[in-house]
């Protein structure tokens, strides 16, 4: 992907660049179907490339080979000068169309963006309005400092506004703060797992497939936590 950044100071970054809505529809490509901000055309090759990371499954994706449960996932794009953009999902059916959730910052912390993408969901039910207007509020706040909340107040049904607050984890937990192991443990067996762990150290390539984009998600981040434990210990 051919874009360039610059994130030398984290103050001039707000909380996220980008947040996305893509949908699949049957027989075709995915496509951005709602994206704020709407104008930055420095950033369109991180936007262009969304859909597809979204929705990466090979052929033709149908509602039924989306889960009827919700679908939290991450990625990395990284740039022609080395710097990386994280991708936050939550995948979902829509009226029997998939759906996906996208938000893209220069922030790695699965926690805090989880929790946007929690009242996201919550919001949604109400109606689609109250989701954009809480993530256009979201977007104008600077990232929290490692460790600090921010509160964040947005229009609601009722006489009252809504708040929420967001907490970004420590710098030294980002890669950690959100990690169970249990899928992992799960799905391959302990001798599987030290097999792998071990090639991890040895820098080899390894894949992972997985039927679900969650499950894939979070044995790949479980897996590089192995590694971050290994380091601190």
């Amino acid at each position: 992907i051919n874009f360039k950044m610059n994130p030398e100071d984290e103050d001039d970054y707000n909380i996220f660049d980008y947040v996305l809505v893509v949908t699949k529809k049957p027989k075709q490509e995915p496509k951005i179907t709602y994206r704020y901000p709407v104008v930055q055309k420095k950033n369109d090759a991180i936007a262009n490339a969304c859909p597809l990371f979204c929705f990466p499954e090979e052929g033709n994706l149908s509602s039924s080979s989306v889960s009827s449960k919700k679908e939290t996932f991450t990625f990395i794009m990284t740039g022609g000068d080395g710097c990386k953009r994280y991708g936050y999902c939550r995948r979902f059916l829509s009226d029997g169309t998939p759906e996906c959730y996208c938000i893209i910052s220069l922030f790695p912390s699965f926690s805090l963006f989880s929790t946007i993408l929690d009242i996201v969901e919550q919001r949604r039910l109400v109606g689609s309005s109250h989701v954009f207007s809480f993530l256009k509020t979201v977007q104008t706040k600077e990232c929290p400092k490692p460790g600090d909340t921010i509160k964040i107040t947005t229009f609601s049904t009722g006489n009252q506004p809504d708040e929420y607050l967001l907490t970004r984890p420590p710098n030294s937990d980002y890669l950690v703060d959100h990690i169970t192991f249990k899928e992992l443990f799960k799905k391959l067996k302990v001798k599987t797992i030290v097999k792998l762990f071990l090639a991890m150290l040895l820098e080899c390539r390894c894949i992972f497939v997985a039927k679900k984009l969650s499950c894939l998600s979070d044995c790949i981040s479980s897996a590089t936590a192995l590694l971050f434990y290994q380091v601190h210990c």
